[in-house]
């Protein structure tokens, strides 16, 4: 996970799928989200630490003030492209994944 400020700038080192300091807070929230089996039930996964919103929380709670100047979230591989292309706009952000 890349996250990038208003200006499109790196915030921190980016947080890969295989960083498990995440695994806590997929589990709360896969706690809070109304547990594993509504989890799985509404979006056919429950939460690990792989995933962005993991990673997303455990920058809110570890790194609040990184948290607070994020305003887009790529995935390595999506900004390197996005970088490529040439754009500084993050409206020109994309998604290999639609």
């Amino acid at each position: 996970m890349v996250v990038l400020d208003a200006r499109g700038d790196v915030i921190r080192p980016a947080l890969l799928w295989n960083d498990t300091r995440s695994a806590q807070a997929a589990q709360d929230l896969n706690a809070e989200l109304g547990g594993e089996a509504t989890v799985a039930a509404a979006i056919g996964s429950v939460l690990v630490a792989a995933f962005t919103a993991a990673k997303l929380r455990w920058l809110a709670d570890h790194e609040p003030a990184h948290a607070a100047r994020v305003a887009a979230v790529a995935l390595p591989h999506d900004w390197l492209s996005w970088k490529l292309s040439g754009s500084s706009r993050l409206e020109d952000l994309f998604t290999d994944r639609g």
